[in-house]
């Protein structure tokens, strides 16, 4: 996506996260290079109008300590960390999400169903969507003809939708 394409989704009320410039795992990472990563996306939002992140998702999931140090002290509240089930406000460290459902090419109807139905009142379901469709990474696409098939359940579902930096 261009950084115009971005803007739009935030005008359209789409949260923007961060997932660094290199895509790197943060675990190989040292701490200037985490923080450079960082910061390169949070110029590129400010240079283009969109608040700075406070919600972040570690490439590959892979974590470490010292991210979960770093992103702390730049100020985000979340962070996805993979996973297939709901979150627990009472047991998850929010810069450890798990995430319900993660919309891949091999992703089906039925896995997104699944992972939806594990939604409660204090337990919400973490859905993450790469790009739809995701031309230069086509191993983490959604199609949109699967992104609309998973809005409709939500909506007939009478699922509410809330971006991550509202979880609180």
């Amino acid at each position: 996506m261009t950084w115009e394409e971005i803007k739009q989704l935030h005008q359209d009320g789409f949260e923007i996260g961060n997932h660094t410039r290199n895509h790197k795992a943060v675990s190989s990472q040292s701490e200037e290079q985490l923080n450079d990563d960082i910061e390169h996306i949070e110029k590129q939002c400010l240079k283009h109008g969109i608040p700075k992140p406070v919600t972040f998702c570690y490439p590959g999931y892979r974590t470490s300590d010292l991210a979960v140090k770093v992103l702390k002290q730049r100020g985000y509240k979340y962070a996805r960390a993979g996973g297939a089930r709901a979150y627990d406000p009472e047991k998850d460290n929010p810069m450890l999400l798990p995430q319900a459902f993660d919309g891949k090419p091999g992703s089906t109807l039925e896995q997104f169903k699944e992972a939806v139905a594990k939604a409660t009142v204090n337990q919400p379901v973490i859905l993450t969507f790469h790009g739809v469709p995701d031309i230069k990474h086509p191993w983490v696409n959604t199609s949109k003809k699967k992104f609309q098939e998973y809005m409709k359940h939500l909506k007939e579902s009478g699922c509410r939708v809330i971006a991550l930096r509202d979880l609180e």
